[in-house]
């Protein structure tokens, strides 16, 4: 992309040099490949070397010295990406394009719709996770395409965000100012959306989790406050109702965030995120919160242990599933003893319902179920694992009981490698389900 300002060129190029200095991953990413010195990052999650699934990935930044280096692939990002394709990663960032050229903030900063941003930005990320050289062969593509002395090109992240800062569809007194906060946050929110619609998110939920701290990282280098809310702006993408205010009642313009100060913001995080200095690398699991009472509160439950919790973003409302399943009539006896005792154990929050006798939808056994009712039941989900792990083994495991979640992974993703099994597992009839 050539763009020309009413800045003579030597100004931009000092604005450029100025903002590229200002931080490491800038310095190392103005370099093309030839010229550049390979980093692979140490991890402690060894990912690349086993057939587990990947559920945590600390983020890749290189330490030396005081702060901190660039972000550089590693063995776990590598084995990690090695399940998405670029394709996938180009249908995030042109559904994200999408939704920003529609969006009143955001768009003021993209001079050209014809430019090819989708693909330029997929082939960033995966040069910045897989350690490919895609971008940078993009990037000598264009500086090769220059004319000497035609205007002024864009070639990497600095060039480009300068020439967003002096879009000329930006305000004569906006023009040249940088990015704010409010517009780093409506930024995060409609990407995470479109990684959500991408379908990334249900297909590998490391890459999601690994995302999210991905983009945090790099938001501090634009707003030093931008990082904070990151894992507010997931929560937000996960919002029907919220995406449905966006567009239709305020015209895709994001007025609960536009304009306000640091402080007025900040009071719409958790405190435990605002007062977070270890994310977006920390190196084990976190667990991200909404508001207790936010109506439409969207909770992450991230973990590395197969009894736990699954890994996934809950829906809103009732946040987990239970299923009972019997055969025959001493089963049955038995599966309506259990019921009898969850009843008196969780009966004042769980919503029990009545047994049915037959195989239903992606049931193959008749069964009774529960669910834990409002979201903020969805903590209980280890108590409610331990008391039906006890009862079934005092009937030597006779029953095969299903805890699946609600989640935006979606009905197939919940009900297979989000379920957790008690007793025998099931085939459950649900490959309708997969997309």
């Amino acid at each position: 992309m050539l763009y020309s300002t009413a800045n003579p060129d030597s100004i931009l190029q000092k604005e450029e040099a100025e903002f590229r200095a200002s931080d490491p991953d800038l310095i190392e990413e103005s370099v093309l490949e030839g010229n550049r010195e390979t980093k692979i990052a140490s991890s402690s999650d060894d990912a690349g070397t086993s057939d587990e699934p990947i559920q945590f990935v600390p983020l890749s930044v290189n330490w030396s010295g005081e702060g901190r280096s660039g972000h550089a692939p590693s063995k776990a990002t590598i084995a990690m990406m090695k399940a998405i394709p670029l394709s996938d990663l180009q249908k995030m960032t042109d559904l994200f394009y999408e939704k920003a050229f529609r969006d009143e903030t955001l768009d003021k900063f993209i001079r050209s719709h014809d430019d090819p941003h989708g693909a330029r930005f997929a082939k960033w990320i995966h040069q910045k996770l897989f350690g490919s050289i895609v971008w940078d062969e993009d990037r000598a593509e264009r500086l090769r395409n220059v004319e000497e002395g035609v205007g002024h090109v864009v070639h990497d992240r600095t060039s480009a965000h300068v020439a967003a800062w002096h879009s000329p569809k930006r305000p004569s007194r906006e023009v040249g100012r940088r990015f704010k906060l409010d517009e780093r946050r409506v930024w995060m929110r409609l990407h995470f959306w479109a990684m959500r619609e991408s379908g990334l998110m249900e297909n590998s939920p490391a890459f999601a989790d690994y995302y999210v701290r991905f983009i945090g990282h790099f938001m501090s280098v634009y707003e030093s406050s931008a990082p904070a809310f990151a894992r507010d702006s997931l929560r937000w993408s996960a919002s029907r109702k919220k995406i449905d205010r966006y567009i239709r009642r305020n015209g895709r313009k994001m007025k609960d965030v536009i304009g306000l100060s640091l402080e007025d913001a900040m009071l719409q995080i958790p405190k435990s995120e605002a007062n977070d200095d270890e994310w977006p690398y920390n190196l084990e699991p976190s667990t991200t919160t909404a508001h207790e009472n936010e109506e439409d509160a969207i909770f992450v439950i991230t973990s590395t242990r197969k009894d736990s919790p699954p890994s996934c973003v809950l829906q809103e409302g009732n946040p987990y599933d239970v299923h009972v399943y019997y055969d025959g009539s001493d089963q049955r006896e038995t599966a309506m003893e259990l019921r009898r005792k969850l009843r008196q154990q969780f009966g004042d929050w769980m919503h029990i319902f009545p047994p049915v006798d037959r195989p239903i939808g992606p049931h193959p056994l008749p069964m009774w179920e529960a669910h834990f009712g409002g979201h903020q039941h969805q903590r209980k989900w280890e108590a409610v694992r331990d008391f039906l792990l006890e009862e079934n083994s005092k009937n030597n495991n006779n029953l095969s009981v299903l805890i699946h979640p609600n989640s935006l992974d979606g009905a197939y993703a919940d009900h297979s490698r989000h379920a957790f099994w008690v007793g025998k597992i099931l085939k459950l009839r649900i490959q309708g389900w997969r997309r």
